[in-house]
């Protein structure tokens, strides 16, 4: 509902006899609370109100001047008549504060709580996100030296994301907080002053329309304020206040409306295929995502591409040409370019790491572990390489090592990495782990070697151009430096028991300055510019689609010749059985999460690749020469939900009659690429579609017998493995 001079009406300053003859007055009009706020001592409250009149009146119940122990009888009363409480104030010290309360008819009663700690406070909000629910109304009485809490916890059938790890915070830490909610679309619902003079503050992903929140206002200031906001058509929807006297300060928040924007489903893109569309749908909501796309292509060819958007109205609507954090699926970009640089003769897959970068630890020293100059580039392809994989992840310590100045260099952390223990011996195939660190450091190789003055640019020239791929670029780390034409990715999931926890709208220190200011974590707590071709592309799933239509490519392909790319592929269908330190399956080999074949005369085969980070996910997942499937998301996808995007998409492409559909050419690509594949007459293989964790995609194959090797595929590898052993190189 739209507020107004109309529908509004607001006080401060009152005494208790004041607050009630006002509040009465008014309901009798049909106006109903709003917000509420007590403050002053408890033998002299004073109150700050709100009052709204709605198209529809409710019953609702106020009391005032409760001691803690008349509260409680009056919630328990009011409870057994199905009365439950959204607004309760108090002001004073424990065991001598006054409350001030509203209750409307509920079903069932709100789980509400006073006289809690801070600890026990924020122990019942992580509680209560666990559980599925959302806060509702919180306020702070006490002391400054023993603050007491109220909450009012509610179900959140919306799932909308919220977070209040703003708890009795100080001012310059809340700004920063602040800050980092608002530019990813965050607001503050609730803002309350608490008896230290710091602020309590709960922000949500909700969408209410233009707003404006401020803290440490005097009385007068508040009047002013309020005037100037009225005359925006912004209307206190939240006010707090504490302290007595010329000493009371207010903080508030004004809004042009209280009910909240809903979300809406939409779709841009190719001609639409009403059935795909329908199961992208059902996939976002049950997901609880605002964004995603999708293509589909088979052979060389695409026929689909779309873009997704369940959000509010204003919210910018996805394209199928929006881009996207790929996370690990950069990693398959970067191996497309090493295997180019090996067809070019600037590499082989027994070149060492040392023999392109020659690292010198910080000090400036030879590499801690001797082995580390045994480290090849098929190893770091096969994440076998024995080196850490934590080590990209250490960007400000490898920074402090240098006493440089944030960001880091790509070159000092590898640098810091060299000074790191190895895990193991080079090559060893049971000690393979995911190779984050690894495809990093083959980003630096291919820099080198094409003398770029950065990964990004070397890639523009190995792969992107050749494709007219202008859809790719690095990750920006930082809200304020993400392009226009990016999604804009959302904390909106809270997963604590995952292997990386998720927390919704979570903050942490900054790695791109000195200072580190708190940020969401998501934009700027890790260096995506850095990242490179272990997680820091983003691109379209157009360009995603057009590199997997590369693979297919027999004739004219203008990155890699017919016989590299089955050499790439059998590479990574021979790292099969690598075994972790743990003694399980694990994965991520060559670009690829995995590959199996599927017809070796045909030169098919099965291959997958995802990528997730917090904020986002993403999937390329398809067989050569068949039909292939890149998908983006701006999020990250809920724990407990069971739709998957594949399975519903998969069979009504498989079923559909494509004729010679080919995309490319509407999104600035020429038909360049050739295919011996067919729509016609190819058998369907079921892909994997569940994305996995950090750089990960764990994705598992169905439990089939595997296809029998022909003499062709076998004696592909075998020329693989002498190529191996007798190469050199507010």
């Amino acid at each position: 509902m739209a507020l107004s001079a109309s529908t509004i009406i607001a006080w401060h300053d009152r005494t208790s006899a004041q607050h009630r003859a006002a509040r009465d007055e008014w309901a009798a009009k049909g106006f109903r609370p709003l917000t509420l706020a007590l403050y002053g001592t408890p033998a002299a409250p004073r109150y700050a109100a709100v009052m709204v009149k709605r198209p529809t009146v409710i019953a609702t119940r106020s009391f005032t001047d409760q001691s803690s122990a008349e509260f409680q009888a009056t919630f328990e009363a009011q409870a057994k008549e199905g009365f439950g409480p959204f607004l309760i104030a108090a002001t004073g010290p424990r065991g001598e504060a006054v409350f001030a309360s509203s209750f409307r008819r509920m079903s069932p009663i709100p789980l509400t709580r006073h006289d809690l700690s801070k600890q026990q406070f924020i122990d019942m909000n992580a509680a209560q996100k666990d559980a599925g629910a959302i806060l509702l109304w919180a306020d702070v009485y006490g002391t400054a030296a023993d603050p007491r809490y109220i909450g009012i916890w509610v179900a959140n059938p919306d799932r909308h994301a919220w977070n209040i790890d703003a708890v009795d915070e100080p001012d310059a830490a809340l700004q920063q907080r602040f800050e980092a909610a608002a530019g990813i679309g965050a607001r503050p619902a609730l803002l309350s002053v608490t008896p230290a003079g710091r602020h309590l503050e709960l922000f949500v992903d909700s969408d209410i329309g233009p707003w404006h929140s401020r803290t440490k206002m005097s009385s007068a200031d508040y009047q002013s304020v309020f005037e100037a906001q009225a005359a925006r058509g912004l209307w206190p929807i939240h006010v707090s206040a504490k302290g007595s006297g010329a000493s009371a300060r207010f903080a508030a928040i004004f809004a042009g409306r209280e009910t909240l924007a809903k979300r809406t489903f939409r779709a841009r893109g190719s001609a639409a295929i009403p059935a795909i569309d329908e199961a992208m749908r059902s996939y976002l909501e049950d997901h609880n995502l605002r964004g995603a796309a999708l293509a589909i292509g088979h052979g060389s060819r695409l026929l689909y591409a779309r873009g997704y958007t369940l959000a509010e109205p204003d919210y910018r609507t996805i394209e199928a040409t929006t881009l996207f954090r790929q996370a690990s699926v950069s990693k398959a970009y970067c191996a497309v370019a090493i295997w180019k640089l090996i067809e070019m003769g600037r590499l082989t897959l027994d070149t060492t790491l040392q023999s392109v970068l020659n690292l010198k630890t910080p000090a400036g020293k030879a590499p801690k572990d001797a082995r580390f100059g045994d480290v090849t580039i098929d190893h770091l392809l096969g994440s076998r390489s024995g080196i850490d994989q934590g080590g990209v992840w250490g960007a400000v310590d490898a920074n402090a090592a240098f006493k440089g100045t944030l960001p880091a260099s790509g070159m000092e952390v590898a640098r810091w990495i060299a000074g790191r223990d190895m895990t193991g011996e080079p090559g060893d195939r049971n000690n393979s782990v995911y190779g984050n660190t690894d495809y990093f450091l083959l980003s630096l190789v291919v820099q080198r070697r094409m003398d770029a003055t950065s990964f990004e640019a070397a890639l523009k020239t190995l792969v992107l151009d050749p494709l007219k791929m202008a859809r790719t670029r690095g990750s920006r780390s930082l809200i304020g430096s993400q392009p226009d034409d990016e999604a804009l990715h959302h904390l909106s999931v809270h997963n604590p028991e995952n292997g990386w926890p998720l927390h919704q709208l979570e903050v942490r220190q900054s790695v791109r300055s000195d200072d580190r200011p708190l940020v969401q974590s998501n934009y700027g707590s890790w260096d995506y510019e850095m990242f490179d071709g272990c997680g820091g592309l983003s691109a379209s799933v157009v360009d995603v689609a057009r590199l997997m239509a590369m693979l297919s490519c027999r004739s004219g392909n203008p990155v890699l010749a017919p016989e590299t790319i089955d050499d790439m592929l059998a590479a990574t269908i021979a790292c099969a059985g690598q075994k972790g330190p743990d003694g399980k399956g694990s994965h991520g080999y060559h670009g690829f999460d995995w590959a199996q074949t599927a017809n070796a005369a045909q030169h098919r085969v099965q291959y997958s690749k995802g990528g997730w980070l917090p904020g986002q996910g993403s999937v390329m997942t398809g067989t050569t020469n068949g039909f292939f499937y890149a998908i983006a998301q701006n999020g990250n996808g809920r724990k407990d939900a069971t739709t998957k995007w594949l399975d519903l998409v998969e069979p009504i492409v498989e079923a559909r009659d494509w004729g010679t559909t080919d995309l490319f050419p509407s999104f600035g690509m020429p038909k360049r690429l050739a295919s011996l594949s067919h729509l016609r007459g190819a058998p369907g293989i079921r892909l994997p579609s569940k994305l996995g964790t950090k750089f990960k995609y764990k994705a598992k194959r169905k439990r089939s017998r595997a296809p029998k090797m022909t003499s062709a595929e076998r004696g592909r590898q075998e020329l693989l493995a002498a190529a191996r052993r007798i190469s050199t190189g507010r």
